[in-house]
């Protein structure tokens, strides 16, 4: 049992580590942003 749930911790903070670096990861809308029409 001890076992179990050893591994279920693991897999849980594997899991919360893996969604932080896909949540913290750079949005590719910024890299292409070149800015509004000036001459709007």
């Amino acid at each position: 049992v001890i076992f179990v749930l050893a591994s279920l911790m693991f897999t849980l903070v594997e899991l919360i580590k893996y969604y932080n670096v896909l949540a913290t990861r750079r949005l590719p809308q910024f890299d292409n942003y070149k800015g509004g029409n000036d001459n709007a």
